[in-house]
């Protein structure tokens, strides 16, 4: 299962104006929640080795073969130099699993969703203040079951 890239050039001044856009397409697309992680730079003194494999990964690039990318559907022209100054500055990663058009259609129940796996617009998550220098992680809950289920 290859990974996905995708760079937004879009102007912004706070953290929360991205975390909307991401509230927004994870909810559309069916996710049942989404991860957001702020991350330190990995350049950072006492960074573990850990860290700074996550970094790479966060922006592609494979951990056992560096220059081999057949791993990954990018849509990211700049991924090294952001990924460059990533592990000088710190970064953020976003992630979710989407239901419409992806593999995780039946891989439970969320009586939020329409149908085809999709949600209308708009998301009715507010995003959370960003943390700032510290690593931290933030999960917005995005899915619902609305009825009992007995197993």
């Amino acid at each position: 299962m290859p990974s996905s890239a995708l760079q937004l050039n879009q102007p912004w001044s706070r953290l929360e104006q991205l975390d909307e856009q991401m509230l927004d397409a994870a909810w559309q697309l069916g996710a049942w929640h989404l991860l957001r992680e702020e991350r330190r730079g990995c350049n950072t003194v006492g960074a573990s080795a850990s860290e700074a494999v996550a970094c790479r990964q966060a922006f592609g690039d494979n951990p056992i073969d560096p220059d081999d990318d057949s791993h990954l559907v990018a849509q990211a022209p700049d991924r090294a130099d952001l990924r460059d100054t990533a592990a000088r500055l710190g970064y953020v990663r976003w992630e979710f699993r989407p239901v419409a058009d992806g593999l995780w259609g039946s891989a439970g129940q969320d009586d939020s969703l329409l149908p085809d796996g999709r949600r209308l617009p708009p998301c009715p998550v507010a995003p959370r203040a960003a943390v700032g220098t510290r690593i931290s992680r933030s999960r917005y809950q995005l899915g619902r079951i609305d009825r009992i289920v007995l197993l």
